[in-house]
């Protein structure tokens, strides 16, 4: 068998050296295994991005964190899906053998994308988890090493590096921003770190707009614009700023000064959806106002903003994701969202605004 490292979606050769190439293959061998093995494992139908998915879960600890976050993209339809995903843990038979993983020829290189026998091997250094993807079976293979499972964030945004590469592949790209509005259309909020594109996600869902996420969403042009929910939690720093929502805050696990987790799926009052048509871009940033205030940008500005998600994707996959991006950026117009002291006047605002691109959309 051949090891090929894939660096900006080609092969780089001479790089794996042969004495590495036997135990990679024989990995992969012992993955296609253990997938033969557990087709008949306990598994959750989703549709996510509009695609059945399903999750064949294969320890508890593992099922138990993950399945969360997924829970509102859960459907009763039992169809074949389009992508199958093993959830394993370190009571697999794999666990024992993450050595591998520490090769020291990967050197200072973060992620090292690698594929034997048409399977895909995401390494990651540091990491505590094995991913694959094998494109013979459609089917996904992801093993969490640690023994307590998944770290207290990672629960709130898990199997990210092989969800964004397989949906990549479908045309639906990962992106860091929020996304809110209502069933028929809404908009994207982006920004940098501490922008407040969360705080203002979360006053909108709180006020019963339309939400799909305040920090990862799937993004994809179908003839239009459209945004794809991909988990039901949300991270927010101030957890004073929403006592409505303390109900479901999940606490287990954190540590320092990360940012709480909301498990969003358990309220009441859901108004999470699953996606909806795109009608505008807006910029988040933090002005020393009372009120909120929307007012016109740049395509360009708005596509900037958007690159910078770019670097969620693995290098083969950023040029699509990129092309993606700038076709949004280009389709959509453009706003910097001036959020003000009164938070509560952010859902008005961007109300208002889609209430106008309506009418303009039938002028």
């Amino acid at each position: 068998m051949n090891a090929t490292l894939i660096e900006g979606g080609r092969p780089v050769s001479n790089v794996i050296p042969p004495q590495i190439i036997e135990p990679l293959s024989e990995f992969v061998s012992r993955i296609r295994t253990r997938i033969r093995e557990t087709e008949n494992a306990q598994f959750v139908n989703y549709e996510i991005a509009g695609l059945p998915v399903r999750f064949r879960y294969l320890d508890p600890r593992i099922k138990e964190q993950v399945s969360p976050a997924f829970q509102h993209l859960r459907t009763a339809m039992n169809i074949q899906p389009e992508f199958t995903v093993l959830v394993d843990g370190a009571s697999s038979p794999l666990a024992n053998i993450p050595q591998l993983l520490d090769w020291e020829g990967w050197g200072e290189r973060d992620i090292w994308v690698v594929e034997v026998a048409d399977m895909m091997l995401i390494i990651q250094n540091n990491a505590h988890a094995i991913v694959a993807l094998d494109y013979r079976s459609k089917t996904g293979y992801w093993c969490e090493l640690h023994p307590i499972g998944m770290t207290y964030l990672a629960r709130a945004s898990p199997l990210r590096r092989l969800l964004a590469h397989w949906f990549g592949s479908q045309g639906r790209y990962l992106f860091h921003g929020a996304a809110v509005g209502e069933p028929e259309g809404g908009v994207l909020i982006l920004g940098a770190g501490g922008s407040g594109k969360s705080t203002t996600a979360l006053t909108c869902l709180e006020d019963g707009m339309a939400y799909a996420g305040d920090d990862r969403c799937l993004l994809a042009v179908h003839g239009s614009p459209h945004v794809y929910s991909l988990y039901s939690t949300a991270k927010l720093m101030d957890i004073s700023q929403f006592p409505s929502f303390a109900p479901v805050i999940d606490m287990d696990g954190k540590t320092g000064d990360e940012k709480a987790m909301y498990r969003l799926h358990r309220l009441s009052d859901n108004t999470l959806h699953c996606g909806f048509p795109l009608r505008a871009i807006l910029l988040a940033q933090i002005e020393e106002i009372q009120e909120t205030r929307i007012s016109p940008a740049s395509h360009a500005k708005g596509f900037l903003a958007l690159a910078a998600s770019g670097a969620l994707h693995l290098p083969e996959m950023r040029e699509q994701a990129l092309r993606c991006f700038n076709s949004i950026a280009r389709q959509l117009p453009v706003y910097e969202l001036k959020l003000g002291a009164n938070i509560r006047s952010a859902p008005c605002a961007i109300r208002d605004l889609l209430r106008e691109l309506r009418r303009g959309l039938h002028d």
